[in-house]
């Protein structure tokens, strides 16, 4: 009964669980006891866009980015809970269903109508790539320098430039 997640996932920082739902994000402290139980503390909580939250959102350093499915992408302060940027995604007519993904300092966010955009996991989410592959809601994965995900019929992977924001299929 602390939070409504029907779609993405909690993210966990420093006994702290952030939850991102449909129209707001809250912050829930969890702090275990010496028996098999534990004791919550709202921490804090902030408005968000109202649509629903289908990607699992991202931490990096103290900003927690989460993406909903119409594609405006939420920029929080986890210590505070201020949304400090709030940035509609030009994505087409596709959705945000796969998580956000962090890999060497970027953020991927990808539509199912397989436009990936590559932002800077700062404040100003500033672009730095932008993409385009088969449709998926899988989230991407990232191994050896190389970017694997599902669609309804393959795997797709592809490898990158040397600053790994721009891609090309292989």
């Amino acid at each position: 009964g602390l939070f409504d997640l029907a779609y993405c996932s909690p993210i966990v920082r420093d006994e702290i669980v952030y939850a991102p739902e449909r129209g707001r994000t809250i912050a829930i402290r969890v702090t275990p006891n010496g028996d098999d139980s534990v004791d919550t503390q709202k921490v804090w909580q902030s408005s968000g866009a109202q649509d629903d939250r289908l990607s699992s959102p991202v931490i990096h350093g103290e900003l927690l980015f989460s993406a909903t499915g119409n594609g405006i992408l939420d920029v929080i302060d986890i210590k505070s809970g201020k949304i400090v940027k709030r940035k509609r995604m030009d994505l087409g007519d596709g959705r945000v269903d796969a998580s956000l993904s962090l890999a060497d300092d970027h953020i991927y966010v990808q539509s199912t109508n397989g436009t990936t955009v590559v932002v800077q996991p700062t404040a100003n989410c500033t672009e730095v790539a932008r993409n385009k592959a088969d449709g998926s809601s899988s989230t991407l994965f990232f191994v050896n320098q190389r970017i694997l995900f599902r669609t309804p019929t393959h795997l797709i992977c592809v490898s990158g430039s040397q600053d790994h924001t721009s891609l090309e299929r292989r």
